[in-house]
């Protein structure tokens, strides 16, 4: 049986970060290592983890962001396998032995993934429409089209496939997502069905750090898109569509965070129009750039119309 090393970074985590620990704990897999990465929090993270200090390796670092927390994390574990939980997400308790049987049934699968539920802060559950399939095997073009992992916290990884590919580029946002691309490059990535993750929703969640996470997505496609030439087995053309897809709808996505959550039209007709030269004749692309493009005297009724059409057809 393999050891797993189980990395959690934190910063200012204090609120949730024991329940994080003990969820995993509470598995029903027997071997695993859990190492906390204090990522430079002014709260007073040791205290928090007394009641488990028997079980946990602390490590502290100069604030530095997630993927250098991870890192570290990575660097110290001593397991075969390693996997993530956010400290203020959770694992229900059969979630380590589910993902390591997977990963043991496929030696060519570097990466296993689940599909989380969703909870609020109180840890009540949020509706969520769990996908009645998900790509396994060889889903590079898959995951560039779109990213299909949530959160790291519902993932297992081969460690040795890991050191081959390289840790998390600590210079980005979204460096998970850029991660998983340069594993779906080399193997394969496979998917677990079962509900094994409780993955919370947070107003100060990292998700709110908006235009840093639309940089970051958008500096990833565009850097697979000036390496899609070195791929071997896969049609350079095929690669470059797929990464433009995604782009195109990154920017749709961020239109509507900054016009319903920002309340900043501006930014929303500006990635509307980056939508648009990458996809010129999709009609929702051209939809919603024309609203955003009322004056705000028509736009405003129009806007109340569409919502009301929306609500009735729903």
């Amino acid at each position: 049986m393999e050891l797993v090393s189980v990395v959690i970074p934190t910063y200012n985590g204090a609120r949730y970060l024991l329940e994080s620990v003990q969820s995993v704990l509470d598995q029903t897999y027997p071997r695993f290592e859990i190492i906390v990465v204090d990522d430079g929090s002014s709260q007073d993270i040791c205290s928090v983890l007394a009641p488990v200090s028997d079980r946990v390796i602390y490590l502290r670092q100069d604030n530095a962001g997630c993927g250098a927390a991870r890192n570290l994390g990575l660097n110290a574990a001593n397991g075969s396998y390693v996997a993530f939980i956010d400290d203020d997400d959770q694992w229900l308790p059969g979630n380590l032995e589910s993902l390591v049987r997977t990963i043991e049934g496929d030696p060519n699968c570097a990466l296993v993934y689940s599909y989380p539920s969703l909870i609020d802060e109180h840890g009540k559950d949020i509706v969520n429409e769990r996908p009645s399939s998900m790509p396994s095997g060889d889903v590079y073009l898959e995951f560039l089209r779109r990213n299909r992992i949530n959160t790291p916290s519902v993932t297992l990884l081969r460690k040795s496939c890991l050191v081959e590919v390289g840790l998390f580029n600590p210079n980005i946002l979204c460096e998970d997502y850029e991660l998983w691309l340069r594993i779906a490059r080399k193997f394969r990535i496979i998917f677990c069905a079962e509900k094994l993750v409780c993955y919370r929703l947070s107003s100060g969640s990292l998700s709110k750090r908006y235009d840093e996470m639309l940089n970051g997505h958008v500096t990833i496609i565009n850097f697979e898109i000036a390496r899609s030439g070195d791929l071997i087995g896969l049609d350079k053309n095929s690669v470059r569509n797929a990464a433009k897809l995604n782009l195109s709808d990154i920017y749709r996505k961020y239109a509507f965070i900054y016009y319903y959550d920002v309340k900043d039209r501006k930014k929303a007709k500006s990635c509307l129009s980056k939508a648009l030269k990458i996809r010129p004749f999709d009609a929702q692309n051209i939809v919603y750039y024309l609203l955003c493009s009322l004056p705000q005297p028509v736009f405003e009724p129009v806007i109340k119309v569409k919502r009301l059409l929306t609500k009735w057809s729903s």
